[in-house]
Protein backbone atom coordinates (compact mmCIF):
# COMPACT_ATOMS: atom_id res chain seq x y z
CA UNK A 1 0.00 0.00 0.00
CA UNK A 2 3.51 2.37 0.85
CA UNK A 3 3.90 1.83 -3.20
CA UNK A 4 0.51 2.99 -4.49
CA UNK A 5 0.79 5.91 -2.17
CA UNK A 6 4.05 6.57 -3.71
CA UNK A 7 3.23 6.30 -7.14
CA UNK A 8 0.51 8.72 -6.47
CA UNK A 9 2.29 11.08 -4.61
CA UNK A 10 5.04 11.11 -7.64
CA UNK A 11 2.16 11.91 -10.00
CA UNK A 12 1.30 15.11 -7.65
CA UNK A 13 2.48 18.89 -8.66
CA UNK A 14 4.58 20.79 -6.35
CA UNK A 15 1.42 22.80 -5.40
CA UNK A 16 -1.22 19.92 -4.86
CA UNK A 17 1.93 17.56 -2.62
CA UNK A 18 1.74 21.39 -0.66
CA UNK A 19 -2.12 21.58 -0.69
CA UNK A 20 -2.60 18.35 0.70
CA UNK A 21 0.20 18.44 3.69
CA UNK A 22 -0.58 22.19 4.92
CA UNK A 23 -3.95 22.70 3.99
CA UNK A 24 -6.50 19.47 3.44
CA UNK A 25 -4.16 17.83 6.53
CA UNK A 26 -7.64 16.61 7.57
CA UNK A 27 -8.68 14.66 4.31
CA UNK A 28 -5.87 12.24 4.03
CA UNK A 29 -4.96 9.23 6.35
CA UNK A 30 -1.10 9.19 8.07
CA UNK A 31 0.10 6.88 5.56
CA UNK A 32 -0.75 9.42 2.78
CA UNK A 33 0.41 12.37 4.59
CA UNK A 34 4.02 11.00 5.30
CA UNK A 35 4.16 9.59 1.68
CA UNK A 36 3.32 13.07 0.46
CA UNK A 37 5.99 14.64 3.06
CA UNK A 38 8.54 12.49 1.97
CA UNK A 39 7.58 13.34 -1.52
CA UNK A 40 8.03 16.90 -1.33
CA UNK A 41 11.10 16.37 0.74
CA UNK A 42 12.86 14.57 -1.60
CA UNK A 43 11.97 17.64 -4.38
CA UNK A 44 14.29 20.14 -2.49
CA UNK A 45 11.80 22.97 -2.78
CA UNK A 46 12.45 25.49 0.20
CA UNK A 47 10.33 26.62 2.71
CA UNK A 48 9.68 29.96 1.01
CA UNK A 49 8.38 28.47 -2.18
CA UNK A 50 6.36 26.60 0.12
CA UNK A 51 5.18 29.49 2.25
CA UNK A 52 4.20 31.44 -1.41
CA UNK A 53 2.37 28.79 -2.71
CA UNK A 54 0.70 28.57 0.54
CA UNK A 55 -0.57 31.91 0.68
CA UNK A 56 -1.54 31.80 -2.80
CA UNK A 57 -3.67 28.73 -2.05
CA UNK A 58 -5.22 30.51 1.08
CA UNK A 59 -5.91 34.22 -0.87
CA UNK A 60 -7.58 32.09 -4.12
CA UNK A 61 -9.80 30.39 -1.50
CA UNK A 62 -10.47 33.48 0.38
CA UNK A 63 -11.66 35.22 -3.44
CA UNK A 64 -13.63 32.47 -3.79
CA UNK A 65 -15.49 32.24 -0.70
CA UNK A 66 -16.46 35.63 -1.29
CA UNK A 67 -17.65 35.36 -4.37
CA UNK A 68 -19.92 32.82 -3.22
CA UNK A 69 -20.85 34.81 -0.09
CA UNK A 70 -21.94 37.62 -2.49
CA UNK A 71 -23.87 35.59 -5.31
CA UNK A 72 -27.35 36.18 -5.03
CA UNK A 73 -29.34 33.00 -4.19
CA UNK A 74 -32.17 31.46 -5.76
CA UNK A 75 -34.98 33.34 -4.03
CA UNK A 76 -33.43 36.35 -4.44
CA UNK A 77 -33.10 35.59 -8.40
CA UNK A 78 -36.50 34.22 -8.02
CA UNK A 79 -37.92 37.43 -6.93
CA UNK A 80 -35.68 39.46 -9.63
CA UNK A 81 -37.56 37.66 -12.09
CA UNK A 82 -41.31 37.22 -10.62
CA UNK A 83 -40.84 41.56 -10.89
CA UNK A 84 -39.59 41.91 -14.41
CA UNK A 85 -42.15 39.74 -15.78
CA UNK A 86 -44.28 41.83 -14.36
CA UNK A 87 -43.16 45.18 -15.56
CA UNK A 88 -42.09 43.24 -18.77
CA UNK A 89 -46.22 42.13 -18.96
CA UNK A 90 -47.09 45.65 -18.17
CA UNK A 91 -45.06 46.77 -21.25
CA UNK A 92 -46.02 44.11 -23.37
CA UNK A 93 -49.81 44.80 -22.83
CA UNK A 94 -49.51 48.56 -23.59
CA UNK A 95 -47.45 47.45 -27.01
CA UNK A 96 -50.01 44.97 -28.21
CA UNK A 97 -53.55 46.43 -26.98
CA UNK A 98 -53.63 48.08 -30.57
CA UNK A 99 -54.05 44.62 -31.96
CA UNK A 100 -57.30 42.11 -32.25
CA UNK A 101 -56.64 38.78 -31.18
CA UNK A 102 -59.78 37.52 -33.54
CA UNK A 103 -57.21 39.04 -36.64
CA UNK A 104 -54.44 36.12 -37.34
CA UNK A 105 -51.96 38.71 -38.56
CA UNK A 106 -51.84 40.93 -35.82
CA UNK A 107 -52.42 38.16 -33.54
CA UNK A 108 -49.16 37.13 -35.27
CA UNK A 109 -47.62 40.48 -35.10
CA UNK A 110 -48.93 41.13 -31.46
CA UNK A 111 -46.66 37.83 -30.31
CA UNK A 112 -44.04 38.79 -31.96
CA UNK A 113 -44.23 42.16 -30.39
CA UNK A 114 -43.90 40.27 -26.84
CA UNK A 115 -41.04 38.23 -28.15
CA UNK A 116 -39.29 41.25 -29.16
CA UNK A 117 -40.13 43.25 -26.10
CA UNK A 118 -39.32 40.10 -23.64
CA UNK A 119 -35.89 40.20 -24.62
CA UNK A 120 -34.87 43.39 -25.35
CA UNK A 121 -36.61 44.90 -21.84
CA UNK A 122 -33.68 42.48 -20.66
CA UNK A 123 -30.56 43.11 -22.79
CA UNK A 124 -31.04 46.37 -23.14
CA UNK A 125 -31.58 47.29 -18.97
CA UNK A 126 -28.65 45.06 -18.34
CA UNK A 127 -26.64 46.16 -21.06
CA UNK A 128 -27.24 50.14 -19.79
CA UNK A 129 -27.43 49.90 -15.71
CA UNK A 130 -26.55 45.88 -15.18
CA UNK A 131 -29.83 45.86 -13.56
CA UNK A 132 -33.91 45.08 -14.77
CA UNK A 133 -36.10 46.98 -12.36
CA UNK A 134 -36.43 43.93 -10.27
CA UNK A 135 -32.68 43.62 -9.56
CA UNK A 136 -32.84 47.38 -8.62
CA UNK A 137 -35.55 46.22 -6.38
CA UNK A 138 -33.66 43.33 -5.22
CA UNK A 139 -30.23 45.48 -5.14
CA UNK A 140 -28.52 42.62 -7.28
CA UNK A 141 -26.57 43.19 -10.54
CA UNK A 142 -25.38 40.94 -13.79
CA UNK A 143 -21.90 40.37 -13.97
CA UNK A 144 -19.30 37.90 -15.79
CA UNK A 145 -17.92 35.31 -13.98
CA UNK A 146 -14.90 37.62 -13.75
CA UNK A 147 -17.60 40.43 -12.29
CA UNK A 148 -16.73 42.58 -15.12
CA UNK A 149 -19.73 43.96 -16.91
CA UNK A 150 -21.41 41.63 -19.77
CA UNK A 151 -21.07 42.43 -23.33
CA UNK A 152 -24.26 42.86 -25.26
CA UNK A 153 -23.62 38.58 -26.88
CA UNK A 154 -24.03 37.53 -23.72
CA UNK A 155 -27.03 39.61 -22.78
CA UNK A 156 -28.55 38.60 -25.40
CA UNK A 157 -28.18 34.90 -24.74
CA UNK A 158 -29.29 35.24 -21.43
CA UNK A 159 -32.33 37.21 -22.73
CA UNK A 160 -32.87 34.31 -25.44
CA UNK A 161 -32.59 31.43 -23.10
CA UNK A 162 -35.00 33.04 -20.41
CA UNK A 163 -37.69 33.45 -23.13
CA UNK A 164 -37.31 29.95 -25.01
CA UNK A 165 -36.75 27.86 -21.89
CA UNK A 166 -39.25 28.54 -19.01
CA UNK A 167 -38.05 25.39 -17.77
CA UNK A 168 -35.17 27.27 -16.73
CA UNK A 169 -35.94 27.15 -12.77
CA UNK A 170 -35.71 23.68 -12.51
CA UNK A 171 -32.07 23.46 -14.15
CA UNK A 172 -31.08 25.58 -11.24
CA UNK A 173 -31.62 22.44 -8.74
CA UNK A 174 -29.38 19.94 -11.01
CA UNK A 175 -26.35 22.60 -12.66
CA UNK A 176 -24.48 23.92 -9.41
CA UNK A 177 -26.85 26.10 -8.50
CA UNK A 178 -26.37 28.17 -12.07
CA UNK A 179 -29.24 28.68 -14.50
CA UNK A 180 -28.65 27.56 -17.63
CA UNK A 181 -28.82 31.18 -18.82
CA UNK A 182 -25.98 31.81 -17.02
CA UNK A 183 -24.00 29.15 -17.90
CA UNK A 184 -24.49 29.67 -21.46
CA UNK A 185 -23.83 33.64 -21.14
CA UNK A 186 -20.98 33.03 -18.56
CA UNK A 187 -22.61 35.50 -16.06
CA UNK A 188 -23.88 35.34 -13.16
CA UNK A 189 -26.09 37.65 -10.61
CA UNK A 190 -24.44 38.83 -7.47
CA UNK A 191 -25.57 41.05 -4.62
CA UNK A 192 -24.45 44.94 -4.58
CA UNK A 193 -23.58 46.63 -1.31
Amino acid sequence: MTQDFKKVMQCKSDQELIKIIYLERDNYTPMALATAEQELKDRNISQDEIENIVQEHTVVEETMATEEKNDAKFGLRAVNFIIDLIVWLLIAFVLTLPFSVSNPTEKILGNLIMFISFILYFTIMELKFQQTIGKVVTKTKVVTQENAQPELKALLLRSFFRLFFPFLPLLYFFTSHRWLHHMVSDTKVVKID
